[in-house]
């Protein structure tokens, strides 16, 4: 019973307690636990790896910044720094064709590995940083990327790119011309969402970025209301949800979709308020369109003071345009305007019981699970 209390103390100590906490070092173990570190995490590797933000369980063990290339018709350089967790496969650029050379890290030679026809290198927890050369008899029309790269900086030929053509396979571009030349920034944001009448009171928020111009790091507007608190953020792009409420997004050029789900943190909703905002200070969308989600069973209400459209002519998700939708402009107010509580005919009550029964190995007693 010792040695299962302490493993069960072990980790209880080892299991994050919000999704930013640091994770337990070893010097941080009590020391009659010591010895059970490896054993508690010999299935569990990617427990010392911090969980990426609203996807469940999911944990990141690599953690990549800016990619920078300095190229010419002849070659050129690379260097990138990375986050390590545990011990994990980076990727570098180049391929079979362009391969990665003098390639140091930490200012180390280290010899590159064929990793899946791509070259790579193991390396330890903690902070790298990785460099390198290539060779080209000419300039490469294209030169392949880590896909986990979010953020490249660009030199061709001792000229600055501004706009690195990039496409979705990781593919840099490095001779041919895109097919719109973009002459400046721009981000455009498409906001909707959805109210969903439960306790809490949830709501869903889908953010559209149209991105032109160069990878960059954007603060956006407020996208959890006040009143409201993160629960869960999808993004194809790195993105941070700041202590106010706002977007932090490394942005480069395209289309994204991101989904943010919150919760409500008080009781009954009586009205929800789409904050004022200054699209000067903090790019987001000047109108945005919600859809009430009702939950009758529960209580039954009339949404107030916004006015209703028809979401069938909006650019609504198509799973959202069978909800009644509203448009919200800064500072407007969602009235909840309760008529009933509760279920006035609820279904009748209904028990179902499953229960398996174990014979106890001297034939003197049951284990039973219902």
């Amino acid at each position: 019973m010792g040695a299962i209390a302490a493993t069960f103390v072990l980790l209880l100590a080892l299991a994050p307690g919000v999704a930013f906490a640091e994770p337990l070092s070893r010097d941080q173990v009590p020391e009659p636990l010591a010895p059970w570190v490896d054993w508690v995490l010999r299935d569990a590797p990617d427990a010392v790896c911090p969980f990426v933000h609203g996807l469940g369980e999911r944990r990141q063990c690599v953690w990549p910044s800016r990619l920078t290339l300095t190229l010419d018709a002849r070659g050129g350089r690379f260097e990138q720094r990375w986050r390590v967790f545990r011990p994990s496969w980076v990727p570098l650029p180049g391929d079979l064709k362009n391969w990665p050379e003098d390639v140091t890290v930490d200012e180390t030679r280290t010899a590159v590995v064929n990793k899946g026809g791509a070259p790579g290198l193991r390396l330890p927890p903690g902070r790298h940083t990785i460099a390198g050369t290539f060779s080209f008899a000419e300039l490469p029309e294209s030169l392949p990327v880590p896909a986990e790269t979010g953020l490249l900086g660009l030199t061709l030929n001792g000229r600055s790119v501004p706009f690195p053509d990039r496409d979705l396979a990781g593919r840099l571009w490095l001779r041919r011309q895109p097919e719109t030349q973009e002459t400046g920034s721009r981000l455009d944001v498409i906001v909707h969402r959805r109210v969903i009448d439960g306790v809490p009171l949830l709501l869903d928020t889908r953010i559209e970025l149209k991105v032109a111009g160069p990878a960059r790091e954007m603060l956006l507007g407020r996208a959890v209301p006040a009143g409201f608190v993160a629960m869960s953020l999808s993004a194809p792009l790195p993105t941070r949800v700041e202590g106010d409420g706002r977007l932090l997004v490394q942005v480069r050029p395209g289309t994204w979709q991101l989904a943010l789900s919150a919760r409500h943190l008080g009781g009954p909703v009586e009205a929800i308020t789409l904050d004022a905002f200054d699209p000067e200070a903090a790019p987001w969308d000047a109108e945005e369109v919600w859809v009430f989600d009702a939950r009758n069973q529960l209580r039954v209400v009339e949404v107030e003071g916004v006015p209703g459209i028809d979401p069938q002519q909006t650019t609504l998700p198509p799973e959202w345009r069978q909800l009644p939708a509203y448009l919200m402009t800064s500072g407007s107010q969602m009235k909840l305007a309760e008529r009933r509580r509760g279920d006035e005919d609820p279904a009748p009550d209904q028990l179902a019981l499953a229960r398996t029964l174990w014979l106890d190995f001297d034939g003197g007693g049951y284990t039973v699970h219902d």
